[in-house]
């Protein structure tokens, strides 16, 4: 006897509904216990909750329906087992609606289960007793002994009776060796212990025999050898038996899906009626509650219906029908009534008469009370039924299509007038078109389209159409009536304003678009596509990154990711490549994607670009006019000091020489002194030819200049000096050459290397390290020694000037700095220094790298070269 359960989770609108054979079996009172899928999971067993958990889960996305068995845990702490099957129900359009399922008390068929179980333990250790196969395996697997029954139904397989030394896996089905190897390796671990193990054997005919043994391991001593000793028996009838009862459970459990709940068995020659329990549990009862009679059952039926169930039941009994379905109420113990359909078939003699009748009772009270409260939701929803009896010629409305129409409850159609309600027009064509194609060439029809009730109103109605064939032809057409007037309305109106949007946002100069929240694209107006470059037809209902891939990873992609997972407005300006604009951008992110507004700002851009260029220039020329007024004050310092002097001293030496006063003597002095000033102003003439020079060169003719091959240029020129000193220079150029003038920068390298070389501290031999890299877009030089150092803090802003000298003590001029700084300068870029006294000094020297593109000149230039 089955008893089920409904229930049913929404899975659009939250909810969850028990029906009341649920809160029975889980002992809750429906007044007291408020359903949810938190206190639901507490009553499940914590054992079966993982599992439970995993099979809803796979249900709910779709990979099976659910069927599972699990313990639940009553108020009272009593366990039950259930049975719960459920599945996912979908819309036509396949989007999931609810699940829904049943569940069953098995507490009882698991009980009788379990003892079965046992009774097989009891009957198997009875079996285990008998002793009908008894062998002995060495520990290399060899037989060392077999007795007569073994060696009479095995022996075949080694094609002699003797099995003594002869392979035991051999009786063994390949399939099986790992089991019995796994056995023997625990018998080995744990002597004198039993392991059983059911292991198929090959027997004659190709038959498999399966047997089950008791494994146990014999430790040997020092006289014998330790060996496994097998008793076994030939357990293949029994497995036959098992696998029949599967089979049987299986047919039972089909049954009881087809049966419903409470199964009935009525031997009509004893007058003996027997249910199963589980219609005690259904209506109550207890076995002494309700004799085992038909009179007693009769007379719990509502005695208003009781009459009818009894006449049809002795009408059906004397007939010559097998099935026989019925509906009333039947009385609970509780004093309630359930509603019920009772469902038997009947077996009868070779004569035809009636000797007994199984079958099941099914509650199907709440299934009353679902079809009430979808008759309700019909009567709100406005949707009624309809039926064409296409044999009949006749047509039926139900009391909802009836209101629809607006005509009086007792109003029965014809199918000629059932069409002229339908709009005169397309309407009324369209609804005939697809009444002949149904009844024609069983095509289903679903319709939306305007009518006029019998009081002259208009309203727009759904109506649904499923034709029957039953043997070619069509018997009838089934379907609901829908009034959508207010949809429809609303759908207008929704319509109107989707259309009055779209005005509006095509009239707004900006350009706008919008995204879900997948980035498809769902609106792109007239300027979106103009300024972009991207017809609307190209990308509505596209995915945005899909067609501008080359918009990612940009600012566009970044700002507007942002906006989404930061729920932040995103505002930025920046350069479109496939449009070649200037864009300004606006993004407001919602609940449902991203909305963008965005207009051309390139004319304006190009302007502010305008002017930070002159702004740049102005700045440039400002500094131009900085260094500018400090070469002039060199020029000044060397005109007012170095050339003033010297000059002065000429001009008063000729005035004493023209003197005839002074002896020769004196006046040779005054010659020689004048020689001297004369050499001096030479000097500083020929100092200042060089400064103008470096101002001059700057229009040199730009080249390749590999730095290894620079730096060999002036050791070469310098090596007597190098060896002298005992120089060590070393180079390392991961940048190994750059497009400048080749002059300048070997009088930058010669006169750093020679600073390095006159200024070493004595006694420690000069080491000087030469490097290049690119650093932050730019190329860097650097020189550094273990030199005699500067001290920075007093001297540090006369390092780069005319005629600045910090050791006296060696021979020098003060120019190299000066001209290795004008000459960076003059190229672009910046030198700067640090030291301390005895430490060394390291100079640093930054080119822009745009202005060196030394990659491919040097590529160049090695192909040219042949290295």
């Amino acid at each position: 006897m089955a008893k089920l359960g409904y229930w049913e989770v929404g899975l659009q609108e939250e909810y969850l509904f028990w029906s009341d054979e649920v809160y029975r079996i889980w002992g809750r009172k429906k007044e007291e216990f408020q359903v949810s899928l938190e206190e639901f999971e507490k009553t499940i067993h914590p054992g079966d909750l993982e599992k439970f958990g995993l099979d809803q889960l796979m249900a709910m996305d779709g990979t099976k329906e659910m069927d599972n068995e699990h313990r639940i845990i009553l108020p009272n702490e009593e366990i039950k087992w259930v049975h719960e099957k459920g599945k996912i129900i979908k819309d036509k359009e396949g989007k999931p609606l609810r699940f829904e399922g049943t569940v069953q008390d098995i507490t009882e068929r698991r009980n009788s289960l379990e003892k079965l179980v046992k009774s097989e333990a009891r009957f198997k250790g009875l079996i285990q007793s008998q002793t009908n196969y008894v062998i002995r395996i060495d520990l290399q697997g060899k037989y060392t002994y077999g007795n007569k029954k073994f060696s009479d139904e095995f022996g075949w397989i080694h094609e002699q009776k003797e099995i003594v030394g002869q392979n035991s896996m051999v009786s063994v089905k390949d399939y099986h060796h790992a089991r019995v190897q796994e056995t023997v390796e625990k018998c080995l671990t744990n002597p004198n212990q039993v392991f059983q193990v059911e292991i198929d054997k090959p027997a004659r005919r190709g038959i498999i025999k399966t047997t089950l043994w008791d494994f146990v391991y014999l430790k040997g001593t020092a006289m014998e050898p330790g060996e496994i000793q097998c008793v076994g028996i030939d357990i293949t009838d029994r497995v036959k038996a098992e696998t029949a009862l599967k089979e049987s459970n299986i047919r039972y459990e089909l049954v009881s899906k087809a049966t419903s709940d409470a199964i009935f068995d009525w031997d009509l020659k004893s007058s003996l009626l027997l249910f199963g329990e589980a219609f005690y549990a259904m209506f109550g009862y207890s076995q002494k509650e309700i004799s085992p009679t038909i009179e007693a059952y009769l007379e719990k039926i509502h005695p208003e219906e009781r009459h009818r169930v009894a006449e049809s039941l002795n009408s059906d009994l004397e007939g010559i029908e097998s099935h026989r379905i019925a509906a009333y109420r039947f009385k609970k113990a509780n004093g309630k009534y359930a509603s019920v359909i009772e469902k038997g078939f009947i077996l009868r003699d070779e004569k035809g008469k009636a000797y007994r009748m199984v079958g099941a009772i099914q509650d199907i009270t709440e299934k009353k009370k679902l079809e009430q409260l979808l008759d309700e939701a019909s009567s709100f929803a406005r949707i009624g039924s309809f039926e064409i009896d296409c044999e009949k010629n006749t047509l039926y409305w139900s009391p909802v299509t009836k209101e629809i129409h607006e005509v009086d409850m007792d109003f029965d159609p014809t199918l000629e007038e059932g069409i002229l309600f339908y709009k005169e027009g397309q309407s009324r064509n369209t609804m005939s078109s697809a009444y002949v194609k149904a009844l024609e060439e069983n095509i289903p029809y679903d319709l939306e389209f305007q009518m006029i009730t019998a009081k002259g109103k208009e309203r727009w109605v759904r109506k649904i159409g499923r034709p029957t064939f039953v043997d070619g032809k069509c018997v009838r057409i089934n379907g609901s009536f829908q009034d959508i007037t207010n949809i429809k309305n609303s759908e207008l109106k929704a319509l109107k304003a989707s259309e009055e949007k779209e005005i509006i946002l095509e009239s707004i100069g900006d350009a706008f678009f919008m995204v879900d929240k997948d980035w498809t694209v769902t609106y792109w107006n007239r300027h979106s596509a103009e300024l972009l470059d991207c017809p609307k037809d190209k990308i509505i209902d596209k995915n945005l990154w899909g067609v501008l891939t080359d918009a990612v990873d940009t600012q566009f992609y970044r700002s507007y990711h942002k906006a989404v997972r930061e729920k932040s407005i995103e505002n930025f300006e920046e350069y479109f490549e496939r449009a070649q604009k200037w864009i300004e951008v606006t993004a407001y992110p919602s609940n449902n994607g991203l909305s963008v507004y965005f207009k051309d700002i390139t004319e304006r851009k190009e302007s502010e670009l305008q002017i930070i260029g002159l702004n740049n220039n102005l700045k440039a020329h400002t500094e131009e006019l900085v260094e500018a007024n400090k070469g002039l004050e060199q020029f000044s310092f060397i005109v007012s000091h170095n050339l003033r002097s010297p000059v002065a001293n000429i001009l008063g030496l000729a005035d004493l020489i023209s003197n005839e006063g002074y002896p020769e003597e004196v006046r040779n002095k005054f010659l020689m002194a004048l020689f001297e000033n004369v050499k001096r102003l030479d000097i500083v003439i020929s100092d200042l030819n060089a400064i103008l020079q470096v101002k001059v060169e700057m229009d040199a003719k730009k080249e390749t200049v590999v730095l290894n091959s620079l730096v060999d240029a002036i050791k070469s020129s310098i090596q007597n000096l190098i060896e002298k000193e005992k120089v060590q220079i070393t180079t390392h150029f991961p940048v190994p050459a750059i497009h400048s003038v080749q002059s300048y920068l070997h009088s930058i390298f010669y006169n750093l290397i020679a600073n390095s070389i006159k200024y070493s501290r004595p006694g420690v031999y000069p080491q000087i390290q030469i490097r290049s890299e690119t650093k932050e877009g730019a190329i860097i030089i650097t020189f550094e020694d273990n030199g005699l150092g500067i001290d920075l803090d007093k001297k540090g802003e006369q390092v780069f000037g005319l005629y600045r000298r910090f050791h006296h003590h060696i021979e020098g001029k003060g120019m190299g700095l000066f001209l290795v700084k004008t000459q960076v300068e003059l190229l672009g870029g910046k030198i700067s220094i640090e030291s301390e006294v005895n430490e060394g000094t390291k100079f640093t020297i930054t080119f822009n790298e745009k202005t060196f593109n030394y990659n491919s000149e040097y590529e160049e230039a090695t192909l040219f070269s042949g290295r």
